[in-house]
């Protein structure tokens, strides 16, 4: 899922009542990776939040270890 927002701003992400863990990278305007939260558990802890972004996007649990994603990478769609 893909979290478009209207500001540049920190964002923060949690992952209470989903039922499965799931990877999220936090992306600027430009699709670069800000950073990442791999596997979040289903509890009411906050990820992100750091620096400004755009986007979220959340994947399959694993994806970020399976692909080599890292902060810097650009995620193009």
């Amino acid at each position: 899922m893909l979290f478009v927002f209207s500001s540049l701003r920190p964002h923060s992400m949690t992952m209470r009542n989903v039922c499965f863990p799931l990877d999220m990278l936090w992306l600027d305007e430009t699709g670069t990776v800000l950073g990442t939260a791999s596997a979040a558990p289903n509890r009411g802890i906050i990820f992100g939040g750091y620096r400004p972004s755009k986007y979220v996007l959340e994947l399959p649990a694993a994806t970020i270890q399976d692909c080599g994603v890292q902060v810097g990478q650009r995620v193009v769609f």
